[in-house]
């Protein structure tokens, strides 16, 4: 049964990548871009796919939720590049999920950030991830800076947020394979 919900996830995964601008699915231009990207690239897919080579090809529960963190960081990257892109995507008929929300993406933008450390620690105290995932936390310490590039509208915040996701994630991944 796992095999074929490993089959399923990596379907799955590839239809996403497809989909993103691919007809007649086009999600970059229905505001779903976003989520497609976070979904391939920023945990549930990939971390699945670490966790089933790592167990000898099963699919725990708790795998789904270990890639929580990873996600809401690299949803805020895409999120962050659409947003500061959105005139340029308005112009070419694109419609991202940055735009519709334009109104609250300050919000968004840091709360999908700070979600990612809430989810961090709720699953360090549930005993879902060890007690060494708390390396994550001081890179919390780049949100400020972040927040401030997301209102000043700097040009390379997405490459800002991608930085914070490549420390976090060699920390978290350390974290995991760290005998507790």
């Amino acid at each position: 049964m796992e095999g074929y919900l490993i089959l399923v996830l990596g379907l799955l995964s590839v239809f996403l990548l497809y989909a993103y601008t691919g007809p007649p699915f086009t999600l970059k231009y229905r505001g779903l871009g976003e989520l497609s990207v976070a979904l391939t690239w920023g945990g549930p897919l990939l971390v699945s796919g670490f966790f089933v080579a790592a167990s000898g090809g099963s699919l725990l529960p708790s795998v789904f939720l270990i890639s929580l963190p990873p996600f809401f960081i690299m949803f805020s990257i895409i999120y962050a590049n659409n947003y500061r892109d959105r005139e340029y995507d308005a112009k070419a008929g694109i419609r991202t999920l940055a735009m519709l929300t334009a109104k609250y993406g300050y919000q968004i933008y840091i709360g999908s950030l700070i979600t990612a450390y809430i989810i961090n620690t709720a699953l360090v105290i549930t005993g879902i991830l060890p007690y060494t995932a708390l390396a994550t936390l001081p890179t919390a310490a780049l949100i400020p800076r972040l927040a401030r590039a997301f209102r000043d509208s700097a040009h390379d915040i997405d490459a800002r947020t991608g930085l914070l996701y490549a420390i976090y994630c060699l920390i978290y991944g350390t974290a995991l394979m760290i005998p507790t």
